[in-house]
């Protein structure tokens, strides 16, 4: 039949926020990459992030290793085939980058109260966004990210989840991303190599 139905309430809304959006909705295709790389990580006492200088080359070498939709996916698919065996860990000379640069703490923030360790990972890399979102000098780049979250790299490259909690996360990071134009590069790496550990302990 062709009778006419209602449009719900709640598909209304999302209409009228995606009308709102549209001026917003722009993507720079020369962006530049960040001369700088982050990296934060939660525990249970709270969150911590890091930066450090960055040379554009290798930026755009950790370009070719961020991660698509779809976990373990590389840009570059004809390195990432060289991992058969699964493991997502990126390859030497940027992990002996990591290690080997010299890290500053930007991001120092104690939990009010325990929560899903995901949910504190996503709230730890919501907080370096809105701290590059007050810096315009840090708009409109391509800028890399490094996380040992599985999970949240998961959520974060999709920008949603199943979870409504870690959906809020995921939303905020994209109104983030929105304001700032900034291009995010997600890179999973293993705890043993993540800088920000240290920061999110103390």
């Amino acid at each position: 039949s062709r009778r006419l139905l209602p449009v719900p309430k709640v598909v209304k809304q999302e209409l009228r926020m995606a009308f709102r959006l549209l001026p917003m909705l722009i993507v720079d295709l020369k962006a530049q990459y960040s001369d700088t790389v982050f990296a934060s990580d939660a525990s249970d006492w709270g969150a911590g992030g890091v930066y450090t200088p960055l040379h554009p080359e290798m930026a755009a070498r950790m370009h070719r290793f961020s991660v698509g939709k779809g976990w373990n996916m590389r840009v570059d698919p004809s390195e990432a085939e060289q991992n058969r065996d699964g493991d997502p860990r990126l390859p030497d000379d940027l992990r002996s980058f990591i290690r080997a640069a010299r890290w500053k703490r930007n991001i120092r923030h104690r939990w009010r109260w325990k929560d899903h360790i995901t949910l504190q990972e996503g709230r730890a890399h919501l907080l370096q966004l809105e701290w590059i979102a007050r810096q315009p000098d840090r708009h409109g780049v391509r800028q890399p990210f490094l996380i040992h979250s599985q999970a949240y790299v998961g959520a974060a490259v999709k920008g949603r989840s199943s979870s409504r909690r870690l959906l809020r996360v995921c939303r905020k990071a994209a109104a983030c991303f929105i304001f700032s134009s900034v291009r995010p590069l997600y890179l999973w790496i293993p705890t043993d190599d993540q800088p920000a550990d240290e920061a999110s302990r103390s």
